[in-house]
């Protein structure tokens, strides 16, 4: 498992499911999805679309992809869990 940082922006989260995508810079990619359980040190009600971020692109067991160890580009994003 790659431990090599993406970056994105989050372009939809449905804070009700717990759940969203990201949108990588490189917009030739898909957008990924992500969990909230997976944002390190992020309050839920911090991810917010157009949030830059920097995630680890992961495979499931399913084959289906998804962020893991999201943070926010800005460390001052999220307050909330410092």
């Amino acid at each position: 498992m790659s431990n090599i940082y993406g970056t994105g922006t989050i372009s939809r989260y449905l804070a009700d499911r717990g759940f969203g995508w990201i949108l990588p810079a490189d917009q030739n990619d898909p957008e990924i999805f992500f969990h909230k359980d997976n944002a390190r040190n992020i309050c839920p009600e911090d991810l917010t679309p157009g949030q830059a971020v920097f995630y680890i692109p992961a495979v499931s067991n399913e084959g289906r992809p998804f962020a893991r160890a999201i943070r926010f580009a800005s460390e001052e994003a999220s307050t909330k869990y410092q």
